[in-house]
């Protein structure tokens, strides 16, 4: 018996010792602009919006090796366009994180979610679901190059506005100053997309989930369609005072499907406060 104690004492005393799990929290404000919600081929035929949106993120991160931690949240997201009020959508997730760390220079980071997306339109309220690999590596001391892969199964109430999406990304990263990083990536994404367009109009055959919509207008139609996009964007994050930070962006957006090409710029900005 004393000596199982005493084995089963030495095995306690080798297992290493980490910190409690840590609180983490994110929220913040902010709004933007885009100029092609409604995805027309044509500058005239564009409706765009401006928008407000909020977040909230909180969980827990664990140290569980040397060099492993696991992360568990949950939170909400919400944008509210100011013109196009069926876009305008509360978001709820759920997400764990585990964190991988290869040496000093390189962090592998796998990310399962979850979570509930609730429209002004009905017919889009969907479950959303999805798993996110991402690699970054450190060239320089203030220079780091990204890889990702991400993929999202958006399951709506209508088929044509449920969609699955495979995202694969690269980009850099560059600290600029004291707690300020740009951030530049590219994205090629495999998907499926909502089109709009008047109900006289014949739709194409690979058009799928056709219903009448009003969200842009009267006697219109929406369908669904594959669509492959190529995303450019620039991204600066700065922390401001402790834990308060200022977060700009720029997004460009050509996206090809059969019913016709079209381009989409984003801008977006907030504030908010994490640690």
């Amino acid at each position: 018996m004393r000596i199982a104690l005493a084995g089963g004492l030495l095995v306690a005393l080798s297992v290493p010792a980490y910190a409690a799990p840590a609180v983490t929290f994110d929220g913040g404000v902010g709004g933007g602009y885009d100029d092609n919600l409604n995805a027309a081929q044509s500058g005239d035929q564009r409706e765009g919006s401006g928008f407000a949106a909020a977040w909230l993120t909180v969980g827990v991160s664990q140290k569980v090796l040397d060099d492993t931690h696991l992360s568990l949240s949950g939170g909400y997201a919400g944008t509210d366009y100011t013109s196009v009020g069926d876009l305008s959508v509360n978001a709820f997730h759920v997400k764990a994180a585990l964190m991988y760390s290869m040496g000093e220079s390189l962090l592998i980071t796998l990310v399962p979610r979850a979570g509930l997306r609730y429209y002004g339109d009905s017919d889009r309220n969907a479950a959303a679901s999805g798993v996110s690999l991402s690699a970054r590596g450190e060239l320089l001391p203030r220079v780091a190059a990204l890889a990702s892969y991400g993929y999202t199964h958006n399951a709506a109430d209508a088929e044509e506005f449920s969609y699955d999406a495979n995202r694969f990304g690269v980009g850099g990263e560059v600290r600029v100053g004291r707690k300020s990083y740009l951030t530049i990536g590219y994205a090629l994404e495999f998907s499926q997309s909502p089109f709009y367009q008047l109900a006289t109009v014949p739709i194409p055959s690979t058009g799928r989930g056709k219903r009448p919509s009003s969200t842009f207008g009267t006697n219109q139609v929406v369908f669904k369609a594959d669509t492959t996009s190529h995303l450019a964007s620039v991204d600066w994050d700065q922390t401001l005072y402790k834990g308060s930070y200022i977060q700009i962006g720029y997004a460009y957006s050509s996206v090809h499907g059969d019913p016709g090409d079209y381009r989409d710029n984003l801008v977006s900005g907030g504030v908010g406060y994490r640690f």
